[in-house]
């Protein structure tokens, strides 16, 4: 489906280096709730937040669920977001929650994007 498949541009992106392609994804006015428990919120801050991510490297998101209609849906799943941190590989897993409603101009967007830190390695 649509949302299967953005999930895979999402990981595209983030391998191409391409963080504001990642942020693009989410609504203009969507929300991220990250698993240090910090709000992110808006265009500019979700810009800047993803960004902020220095060495991207790989990103696999494993989905659960995604359940919905036409117009709203929600997805669960688990990320491994892979940097590298001082020549280190580091792998941060954390359990997501996707809010997802279709944009008027036909395509998906995040509306909600909240996680919950499993581990770092």
């Amino acid at each position: 489906g649509e949302i299967e498949a953005l999930n895979r541009h999402l990981e595209e992106q983030f391998r191409a280096s391409n963080l504001l392609g990642v942020a693009d994804v989410y609504a203009d006015d969507g929300v991220l709730l990250d698993a240090r428990g910090q709000r992110t919120a808006g265009r500019e801050e979700i810009d800047a937040y993803w960004s902020s991510i220095e060495n991207p490297v790989d990103w696999r998101i494993d989905i659960k669920k995604i359940r919905g209609s036409e117009v709203i849906a929600y997805e669960v799943g688990t990320s491994y977001l892979t940097t590298r941190r001082e020549g280190a590989l580091v792998t941060a897993v954390s359990d997501f929650l996707l809010l997802w409603r279709r944009a008027p101009e036909g395509g998906w967007r995040i509306e909600l994007d909240a996680s919950w830190p499993r581990e770092t390695r």
